[in-house]
């Protein structure tokens, strides 16, 4: 069955008799009428009702109409709206602010809450409990000293007679505890505005009183998340109050006489929160978030995963999953962050592959977190397909795909869960993984480690290996060349190879004995043997080489010529 809905924007101010006590005998003056309507059909015209006090109740008046007697009775939530009565007459009672229309519109307001628990709108329609808080602490924080004591004074009162049920009771302490944090939020506030220039507030140009409600609704929305123990959310409430502020403050900002607009909510918010103090890598978040509101909620969360991943925070994480083996190679995740053009470097490159085949499913429910999943088998082909483009700085990437793979999945592929930005808030979403995925991501990380086992044994036994046999096959070079009569005797020949030789064996012995010197030497410096090696080779040959024709033409006072003469003579002529 249906329930009635007072229409809270349609009640009148209460009559003095409503404020006053009831008369100890007569008849009771008191009347209220209330503008009501089916949920079924709220956009209907509304049923105006007369509601007459007896004692501290009220009764539904048998002068309505009798149509109207009819269609109350019929709804089974009756006994709730004469509650709701009961309830604001306490709050009436003795309070001057009865007389106005707005007044009483409040206190029915809060009076249904605490009756029924619901929050409603001034139309009665139902709004969720962070609205309401804002409504009453923006209504009753700047309503003067004087009337927040009287209305705090009226709910304290409230709860202390026996005939409040336990379930209201507890919705009163609510109300009363939200009144508390009016100082506060006045507190809060203050980081972002003028206190005089907004108490001047209805005498402000158009514009600024925008830019001030923008900047205010953010903090009162900020504020309510406190006292209703809800994580902080970057809503639109937040982007709108971003651009007030910088419009408010351009100048001052500009030469930096005033704190960003982040870091002013970082302090309001350690100033609110005390001992609870601000939220794990706040700044990052805050200023990513003024990027991501914007997004489509994929979008956003892809954004807002690679950006964790990215981030200080998220660049401790990588280096955690891969503490050992980064040792090892002597490649640090930092390092590996600024390898190569791709924001992110090596990790940056690694990293848009799994984002590119991250798959986010948004329910239609709103405020439900959306899920998670991973395409395992297109994001392991492409990164497999990345590694083995590689030579040289193969290592580079399997490190990357190695980090990313442990920090999201774990070691077994279960999956961990991840911060994202999602619904105005960033929340810890946990990954969706079937059975079979969960298996082929722990075959992906196996495959990545033994693919890493594999490059260190390259460039730990076999790089080093094959540079001796290069260093060896130039040494056999050079000493064929001097000691074998066929080629001793041949100028041109002996020189070719010689010089041959003496560049192969400068290569391989020179890269050989820099595989052990610089990283002994320069242990900060090598990050890459293959790279290093290489570099110690190139100039080894240049040097070998070098040194065996300066040689050859000190030892024959010049250098032999290369290749027969064309013409040849002796002492007698041709």
């Amino acid at each position: 069955m249906s329930d009635l809905i007072i229409r809270f924007d349609g009640i009148r101010a209460t009559t003095r008799a409503c404020i006053d006590a009831p008369p100890a005998s007569g008849v009771d003056p008191c009347q209220v009428t209330l503008p009501m309507v089916d949920d079924a059909d709220p956009s209907a015209a509304a049923h105006h009702v007369r509601f007459d006090r007896q004692g501290d109740q009220y009764i539904l008046s048998p002068a309505n109409p009798g149509d109207t007697l009819t269609w109350v009775a019929s709804h089974p939530n009756l006994p709730e709206i004469l509650q709701t009565l009961r309830i604001t007459q306490s709050l009436l009672r003795g309070n001057e602010l009865g007389v106005y229309a707005s007044a009483t519109q409040i206190f029915f307001y809060v009076a249904n809450y605490i009756a029924t628990g619901e929050a409603r709108n001034s139309r009665g329609e139902l709004i969720d409990h962070a609205a309401m808080a804002n409504g009453l602490l923006e209504t009753f924080t700047d309503s003067g000293d004087r009337t927040l004591t009287d209305f705090v004074g009226r709910l304290s009162f409230l709860r202390g007679q026996d005939w409040l049920g336990a379930e209201a009771r507890e919705r009163l302490r609510g109300v009363v505890d939200l009144m508390d944090f009016g100082p506060r939020y006045r507190a809060f506030r203050r980081h972002f505005i003028n206190e005089e220039e907004y108490a001047r507030f209805d005498s402000l140009p158009r514009e600024r009183q925008e830019q001030l409600q923008a900047i205010t609704n953010f903090c009162r929305e900020m504020v309510v998340a406190h006292a209703l123990e809800q994580p902080v959310r970057f809503s639109r409430a937040f982007l709108a109050a971003n651009a007030a502020y910088q419009t408010l403050y351009a100048a001052e900002l500009n030469d930096g006489t005033r704190l960003d607009f982040c870091t002013s909510v970082e302090d309001a918010l350690r100033e609110l929160r005390g001992d609870r103090g601000v939220p794990p890598v706040f700044m990052e978040e805050c200023h990513q978030a003024l990027r991501l509101i914007d997004m489509p909620v994929v979008d956003a969360v892809r954004e807002s995963l690679r950006a964790s991943l990215l981030s200080a925070s998220g660049t401790r994480r990588l280096q955690e999953s891969i503490a050992e083996e980064s040792g090892d190679a002597n490649m640090t995740v930092e390092w590996l962050g600024r390898q190569g053009d791709e924001e992110g470097g090596r990790i940056g490159e690694v990293a848009q592959i799994l984002l590119r085949h991250l798959q986010v499913r948004v329910p239609e429910e709103e405020g439900v977190a959306p899920e998670i999943s991973l395409d395992v088998t297109s994001a392991a082909v492409e990164i497999n397909l990345l590694i083995d483009a590689q030579t040289v700085r193969r290592r580079e990437y399997i490190l990357a795909a190695l980090a990313l793979l442990r920090t999201l999945f774990g070691t077994d592929g279960e999956g961990l869960d991840q911060r994202v930005f999602a619904g105005g808030e960033y929340r810890e979403l946990s990954w969706t993984l079937t059975p079979s995925r969960r298996g082929e991501l722990a075959g992906l990380i196996r495959s990545i480690e033994g693919r890493l086992g594999s490059s260190e044994a390259g460039t730990d036994v076999w790089l080093p290996i094959l540079e001796g046999v290069v260093c060896g096959v130039g040494v056999a070079g050079i000493v064929l060349s001097e000691t074998l009569p066929q080629i001793r005797d041949e100028a041109d020949l002996r020189l070719g190879l010689g010089t041959a030789s003496s560049g192969l064996t400068g290569l391989g012995c020179a890269a050989l004995g820099g595989h052990f010197l610089w990283p002994a030497v320069a242990p900060d410096a090598v990050h890459n043997a293959y790279l290093w090696d290489g570099l110690t080779s190139l100039g080894g040959s240049l040097v070998g080489a070098g040194l065996y024709l300066l040689i050859s033409l000190l030892a024959g006072g010049q250098t032999p010529p290369i290749g027969s003469p064309r013409f040849p003579v002796d002492e007698y002529g041709p």
